[in-house]
């Protein structure tokens, strides 16, 4: 189980940043899921992208981390099937 941390700095990223990276259409709603610190130095945020009927379009994995190359953040993005549909390396979001 993962660990909730919601009082961390981090966790205060906006969701606006996330619409812009994830390029969420101004008619769909985009909801935080979850937000936790899976490890020392990793953070890992969870969206769901939904129509506006209500429909989940996508689910999205944001995470942030420090590793031995230095900062590094990226997503991957899941269809409504559960299909991964996209992974990519994004700037560095900050842990």
């Amino acid at each position: 189980m993962l660990r909730r941390v919601p009082g961390s700095p981090s966790s205060d990223q906006p969701d606006s940043l996330f619409r812009t990276i994830f390029g969420i259409p101004a008619h769909h709603e985009l909801r935080r899921l979850r937000f936790d610190q899976t490890g020392m130095d990793l953070i890992e945020w969870e969206h769901e992208e939904l129509d506006p009927a209500g429909n989940r379009v996508a689910r999205y994995v944001t995470w942030s981390g420090i590793d031995g190359s230095g900062g590094n953040s990226g997503y991957t993005k899941w269809a409504a099937s559960g299909e991964a549909v996209e992974h990519r390396s994004i700037p560095w979001l900050g842990v």
